[in-house]
């Protein structure tokens, strides 16, 4: 050796513990690379030494190139044609150490992602003339390297298929470094997994298995909120409200995830909605989604909604997915005396609406129970045709004060179908401003676009999950924008104080009726953590139409959220 430990470490850095051996020779590259990118292009390797615990490696730096002719060597033409390195490169021109190092680098990076882990590249026949120095390449692929298996060690419930597919990898494939460089944050991004350690790779012959060590972690949850609101039909009295809600991940080990909601926001009527996603198809990045959601409002008209959706998968929770929905709205009652008066339909109508749509959510937060940083993005853009459905007991009424009368008819000013464009969008960024305070801004809109709307199309907004301060799902918009700004201070990592501002810009547009306004809320609250879950309550005031906050009216919520 012509250098020895301590000058080797002032000249670059390298790692002197590893893992496994695999890692070990990766090093040993690693540092090649180094010197080669430094000027020492004949480094060398003069021997090696290694036992079950160690790995020594004796080598040589040579003097340091400032110019360099090269002749390609054994390196193939299809090599060099397929990583675009010149020509010109290889016929006796001078060429600078930098780009030598370039040729390396390329040649090594394509080779290790594609079977040959173990390449390296070298320099023969050298000769020196003044400072440049004459050489050719000698290429050594060694081994194709082919993936084993996957073998996961811990008490993670995890298929090896999933993980085929989510890491991008299958037993037969070529052996790709840039994969296993990149795996560790992938499952890290996996939310019902944790890593013990960092993922080793075991070659056994041409063949490479890849170890991840994992173990479970809880990302089921179950939520309830409570609500307890001034009752606006009965003086004096309150009104109870509940929303409850399910969301289970990676019960089967497949990493599906199943969602369940049951609300009972006004007194008699209730929502349920259900979801599933069943992940990497195939082990290719592809999933399926299945929705179905039932919405029965008071005595007026169920509305019943259905979706089929393909996800393309990203890392972690971040997905493009197409869809196709469903939503039906049928009359529960129809006000038959105010019809035969006017001879007018009602604003609210049997209808079918069939929705084709792009989604996406793109998301990167340090923490999905209480954020400390990063932020959450969603967006669906959707176009449908609306078809009203003629209802019987409208059509068979008769009028005995004008018995010529057909009721049929009131349909007939009606498109047979209507083109109707949905948007959404949903964007949250949390930013720690100390160690025990963050603040949460957030933007949440969703607009239908049409000629003509309904009653029983518009979106219901208000309540404790989207505009704090007011009666739950009490406020009818066509489009609506509703802003939050909330402060944290953190007493642990799931138990915070909070005050909140929301404020709204809303359009109620009808045939006859269109109006805007500005809601806002404002409160405070808390949440905090115990053995038996995560507790919560809020206060939180509400104004509109001009009018100023009433104490009278606040609402108070009670949440529970349990991890599992």
């Amino acid at each position: 050796s012509d250098i020895d430990t301590s000058a080797l470490h002032k000249l670059i850095d390298y790692k002197t513990s590893f893992s496994d051996s695999s890692a070990a020779k990766q090093q040993v590259s690693i540092i090649f690379s180094q010197l080669w990118q430094r000027g020492y292009l004949l480094a060398q390797v003069n021997s090696i030494q290694k036992d079950s615990t160690h790995l020594g490696v004796n080598l040589s730096i040579g003097k340091q190139v400032e110019w360099a002719k090269l002749s390609k060597g054994n390196v193939p033409d299809d090599l060099l044609n397929r990583l675009n390195i010149k020509p010109q490169q290889f016929s006796g021109e001078r060429v600078s150490y930098p780009e030598v190092f370039s040729i390396e680098e390329k040649m090594l990076d394509y080779l290790e992602n594609n079977g040959f882990p173990f390449a390296s590249l070298k320099l023969d026949s050298v000769k020196w003339n003044q400072n440049t120095l004459n050489a050719s390449l000698m290429l050594e692929k060694g081994k194709l390297i082919t993936i084993d298996s996957i073998k996961v060690n811990g008490s993670a419930k995890i298929s090896r298929a999933y993980l085929y597919g989510y890491l991008g990898i299958s037993p037969g494939d070529l052996y790709r470094e840039n994969l296993i460089r990149k795996m560790s944050v992938q499952l890290s991004e996996i939310p019902f997994v944790e890593q013990e350690s960092q993922p080793r790779v075991i070659f056994n012959n041409d063949k490479a298995s890849i170890i991840l060590n994992l173990d479970s972690k809880n990302a089921s949850k179950f939520d309830l909120v409570i609500g307890v609101l001034p009752n606006n039909r009965v003086s004096g009295k309150v009104l109870v409200t509940g929303n409850g809600s399910l969301d289970m991940w990676n019960s089967l080990g497949r990493g599906e995830r199943v969602k369940l909601t049951l609300d009972k926001l006004q007194p008699r009527s209730t929502e349920f909605k259900s979801a599933i996603e069943y992940p990497y198809l195939f082990q290719q990045p592809f999933g399926v989604n299945l929705a179905f959601e039932i919405f029965k409002n008071d005595t007026f008209y169920l509305d019943v909604k259905k979706e089929i959706g393909i996800q393309y998968l990203f890392s972690g929770r971040n997905y493009l997915k197409g869809f196709v929905r469903n939503t039906s709205s049928s009359l529960l009652s129809v006000d038959t005396f105010e019809i035969k008066q006017s001879h007018t339909l009602p604003s609210q109508l049997d209808l079918s609406v069939t929705y084709y749509g792009l989604e996406t959510v793109f998301e990167n937060l340090d923490y999905h129970l209480s954020p400390r940083r990063g932020w959450y993005l969603f967006a669906s853009a959707a176009v449908g045709s609306r078809k009203v459905i003629r209802n019987p007991v409208i059509t068979q009424l008769k009028d005995t004060n004008e018995p010529g009368f057909n009721f049929t008819t009131l349909y007939d000013s009606l498109p047979k179908n209507s083109v109707r464009y949905e948007l959404q969008g949903r964007i949250e960024k949390y930013s720690s401003i100390s160690r025990t305070q963050v603040l949460k801004f957030s933007l949440q809109s969703k607009g239908l676009i049409a000629p003509d709307i309904f009653q029983n199309e518009l979106y219901r907004i208000g309540g404790t999950r989207l505009l704090r301060g007011f009666d739950e799902q009490s406020i009818y918009a066509s489009w609506y924008n509703v802003f939050t700004a909330e402060y944290r201070y953190l007493i642990q990592r799931n138990s915070y104080l909070f005050l909140f501002y929301d404020i709204a810009y809303y359009e109620h547009q009808l045939k006859n009726n269109f109006y805007t306004d500005t809601p806002m809320g404002a409160g405070a609250g808390l949440t905090f953590q115990t053995k038996a879950g995560i507790f919560g309550v809020s206060y939180a005031l509400g104004k509109e139409r001009g009018n100023s906050f009433q104490f009278r009216s606040a609402k108070i919520h009670f949440g529970y959220v349990n991890e599992f």
